[in-house]
């Protein structure tokens, strides 16, 4: 078998200038590398919107970047590489491999119209005619769920009015989409693209910011987008691997939902009660420890709903909104009895511990995780990045935080995750 030539590298910041960054995150990645890369995946948090801006920051990037390297990447809560763990700072994975073909495509309007982002996509990558080597990957990186913002009202994730309640999830839902607001759609976007690439590795998350859940930012090449659809499409000769662990465990609290609207994403009863007094009594809430915007999230991301499927795969579903006596969770909900989910700092370590033994000697390792693990495991997060430096040594890795995960394989249909941890391997042929 003739020897695959592959290089792989991990760069990243922490100046606070975004040009600055941008051109020192490239310029830390690249010089690993002997050859250009084939590819370039780039993330950074979101302060430097406030420190010269994302374009900037993008323009730095390609003060140093090759000519023509296809680039997506975008907005995270935070990044785990063999350097730490940081929720401040800009990182990127560059790949070279002498038998791999890239090329970066972009969707528009995500939230207004995904069946219009997924065409483009599909158009686009269906027409290239370079994808020439066996085993294929499409990295996908979309704008997060955001807070609801309606025009005259502001920003609102939380409200008792019953007239308001009533606009929200009836129509007013439709008119912040518009806009740019409100649900990310993942659950309409990633399953046409795996229809439409049944052969193809598929993963990727949705780009976010710091854990308010107000905005998000795509990159592709040298532009900067909003509520777009970035892809990486890649062939490589390179064997390649995808495994995850969902790090949820069931809880006892059972849920009987009915009365669901909003295709499906809003819960009206619970137990044939009103839907948000019979979750609180079940899990011992109170109104108070949500009053406030933004920290809504830091109370709902931790206890989740959801199932198990018939083939042991977890489908979670994150509350994201208290209407009157409605629930809004992020994805169309497929099953009517759902359990409350939780998590500790235990189960992500063991989870993660059984999930690093099963990778086998590999190149590369590229990696989704949720946001509310870093909030879950806090400081311990240092626990899971020697799990990684233990297992990884001397392999490049990079694991971004989003705000949810997704992905799929030739063997298996799409999953929409979160609180779990997606790992792709470029693996040594010769292991």
């Amino acid at each position: 078998m003739e020897e695959v030539e592959f290089e792989a590298a991990v760069g990243m910041s922490r100046k606070w200038d975004a040009r600055d960054a941008g051109r020192e995150v490239a310029r830390e990645t690249i010089k690993k590398l002997s050859r250009p890369p084939s590819f370039f995946l780039l993330f950074s948090t979101i302060h430097y919107e406030a420190h010269g801006g994302f374009q900037e920051f993008l323009n730095g990037v390609w003060d140093v970047l090759p000519e023509g390297t296809p680039l997506i990447g975008g907005t995270v809560a935070g990044f785990m590489n063999q350097q730490g763990c940081y929720t401040r700072g800009a990182t990127a994975l560059a790949v070279y491999c002498d038998k791999m073909d890239a090329i970066s495509t972009i969707g528009k309007r995500t939230k207004s119209n995904p069946k219009y982002a997924v065409k483009n996509i599909v158009d686009y990558l269906s027409k290239d005619k370079n994808f020439r080597y066996k085993n294929k990957i499409i990295f996908n990186f979309i704008p997060s769920s955001t807070v609801f913002d309606l025009p005259g009202v502001g920003k609102i994730n939380l409200t008792n009015s019953k007239l308001l309640s009533t606009i929200i999830t009836s129509i007013a839902w439709r008119i912040s989409q518009f806009f740019g607001y409100g649900w990310g759609r993942e659950d309409e976007l990633i399953p046409p693209l795996r229809s439409s690439f049944p052969p193809h590795y598929i993963i990727g998350g949705p780009c976010m910011d710091d854990g308010k859940v107000e905005k998000t930012y795509q990159f592709r090449d040298d532009k900067l987008y909003k509520n777009s659809l970035v892809c990486l499409g890649v062939s490589t000769d390179n064997m390649v691997n995808i495994d995850s662990t969902c790090n949820l465990r069931k809880t006892q609290i059972s849920l009987k939902l009915s009365n669901l609207k909003a295709r499906r994403r809003i819960i009206s009863k619970i137990d044939k009660r009103p839907a948000k007094k019979a979750l609180f009594n079940k899990i011992g809430w109170y109104e108070s420890s949500l009053k406030e915007l933004d920290k809504l999230y830091r109370v709902t991301f931790h206890l989740p709903l959801g199932y198990i499927d018939k083939n042991g795969q977890m489908h979670p579903y994150v509350i994201g909104g208290f209407f009157k006596d409605a629930i809004l969770v992020d994805h169309m909900i497929k099953e009517d009895n759902l359990s409350v989910l939780s998590s500790s700092g235990e189960i992500i370590l063991n989870s993660i511990s059984r999930l690093l033994d099963k990778i086998p000697k590999n190149y590369c390792v590229f990696g989704t995780a949720c946001e509310v693990e870093l909030e879950t495991i806090g400081s311990k997060i240092y626990l899971v990045k020697e799990l990684f430096d233990e297992k990884f040594r001397e392999t490049p890795y990079l694991v971004c935080f989003f705000g949810g995960e997704n992905y799929s394989t030739p063997q298996n249909e799409e999953n929409i995750l979160t609180h779990s941890y997606n790992l792709i391997s470029f693996i040594d042929a010769k292991s």
